[in-house]
């Protein structure tokens, strides 16, 4: 006679259970088959992925009860190789990212994000764009030293020249850019108008929280310009203002209207300086980074043949 089993409600749940648990067992499995495969089959969910800022993801933060706070941001996610080994192609999906670091995570650097398991939150890796060194671009909006001395205030810029729409504070450790410009107008002659003048721009490194420039435009060395003086000029003015004439600036930024300096230089007398000029007069000046001015260096002769000059 065979032997008989009977069952009861607490073996069926006990069945139930170790089948939910046998179901729940075979998916982590297919899910890891599925990423050791990578290809061949669909994980329920990503992990880990490579991502490009789109929108600054800030630094943490510490709140009024004195907790630590993540910063957030937006990232695009992106795939390798899944046309071209290497290339990174578009998945069209931005998701937040978070940002555990004390460093800001600048638009368009590209880090690693890592899901976390309780929250489903996409948190960017410590080692990505927010630490060590990177590369910016900037754009002085006021001169260098104008507030702080080797410093200015700077729009970050993308790679690609765009406004981040983030603005920081750009240092000159070495002194090397004392005479880059911020933005500016001037007025271009008597009659129309005004010239806007953008602000320097230049490469900074990021290291930590601050940035150092390493290149930056700074003020043309070379000008071609008109007296702006209304009675201009004559050989006992020891300085008279001037502007650029069109694009008569050489070798830098623009100057705009400038108060340039008459040299003394070979000529007999404390007042006899060397040159002098009418209103609307042209001439060539030379920028000093010792004494940070022009200093005239010809002028043009009216009313007298050229070999007489």
């Amino acid at each position: 006679m065979p032997q008989g089993y009977s069952l009861n409600r607490d073996s069926i749940l006990k069945l139930r259970s170790d089948h939910h648990e046998l179901t729940r067992q075979l998916k982590e499995l297919r899910e890891q088959v599925n990423r050791m495969l990578g290809h061949g089959g669909r994980a329920l969910r990503e992990d880990e992925v490579i991502a490009k800022v789109t929108a600054e993801i800030t630094a943490r933060s510490t709140n009024a009860e004195e907790n630590e706070v993540l910063g957030t941001g937006t990232a695009e996610i992106f795939h390798n190789g899944q046309q071209n080994e290497n290339e990174l192609t578009t998945s069209s999906r931005s998701v937040t990212a978070k940002n555990v670091t004390t460093s800001t995570i600048a638009v368009d650097e590209y880090v690693n994000l890592s899901r976390h398991f309780a929250t489903g939150d996409w948190v960017a890796n410590a080692g990505g764009g927010g630490t060590g060194v990177g590369l910016h671009r900037v754009q002085l909006k006021e001169d260098m030293g104008a507030t702080t001395t080797q410093e200015a205030s700077a729009d970050l810029l993308t790679l690609a020249g765009v406004d981040s729409g983030s603005d920081v504070t750009v240092v000159d450790p070495h002194d090397l850019f004392k005479y880059a410009l911020g933005p500016a107008t001037y007025t271009h002659s008597s009659t129309p108008a005004q010239n806007v003048l953008v602000g320097a721009r230049g490469y900074a490194i990021k290291s930590g929280e601050g940035y150092y420039l390493i290149a930056c435009e700074t003020i043309a060395k070379t000008i071609r310009f008109f007296v702006q003086e209304s009675g201009g000029f004559t050989t006992c003015d020891n300085t008279f203002e001037g502007a650029p004439r069109d694009n008569g600036f050489l070798c830098g930024q623009n100057p705009g209207s400038r108060t340039i300096t008459n040299p003394n230089t070979h000529c007999v007398g404390a007042s006899s300086n060397m040159f002098e000029g009418d209103y609307g007069d042209y001439g060539f000046a030379a920028w000093s980074d010792t004494t940070g001015v022009y200093y005239v260096i010809q002028m043009e002769c009216p009313g007298i043949e050229c070999e007489e000059c």
